[in-house]
């Protein structure tokens, strides 16, 4: 399994990784940034970890054997949400410049531009963003953001009485300036 987070700041935590009574037996092990954190051996159902997370982008891996029962849970932070030192998920787009973003990149890259686009400067980006996803824009600009216009497409099909459901939506920035 894998996630990633994003952290503000560097950040370093101590506490508890451990495993359901169903999952005692696995064999656990977590990986942060590349980098093995800890291990849980089979019958060794918690352990007390140091967490370094770095500015910026964190990859946290938990590989497992589950031989036997598949049944069970491993809790990373024994009673707080990872989420509590950062923003969790699990794709990440990168912003590139629009000449690369139009010559040398495909739907398969995880990359956005910024773009004149029918007169406005537009989000670009050519693969699917989920229906779940979070979007976070960080701009180092010392002209703060005015406004944000948010427009969403919604469609009910052939079924007028249905639910509608999400077609496509715009998100826009302007600046004060």
């Amino acid at each position: 399994m894998q996630t990633s987070l994003l952290v503000d700041e560097e950040t370093n935590v101590v506490n508890f990784i451990s495993k359901s009574d169903t999952s005692v037996n696995w064999d656990v092990a977590v990986y942060l940034n590349g980098t093995l954190l800890t291990d849980l051996p089979s019958g060794v159902s918690r352990k007390e970890v140091s967490w370094s997370f770095r500015k910026g982008v964190n990859n946290i891996v938990i590989t497992f054997d589950a031989s036997g029962s598949s049944s069970g849970s491993i809790s990373l932070m024994s009673g707080i949400s990872i989420g509590t030192y950062g923003v969790p998920f699990i794709k990440y787009y990168s912003y590139v410049d629009p000449f690369d973003f139009r010559i040398n990149r495909n739907e398969t890259d995880m990359v956005f531009t910024i773009d004149n686009y029918l007169g406005n400067n537009e989000i670009l980006c050519r693969s699917k963003i989920n229906d779940n996803s979070r979007i976070v824009f960080q701009n180092n600009s010392t002209n703060p953001v005015s406004s944000i216009r948010f427009r969403a497409d919604l469609s009910r099909f052939a079924n007028p009485f249905g639910t509608p459901s999400l077609s496509s939506y715009r998100i826009k920035f302007k600046n004060s300036n």
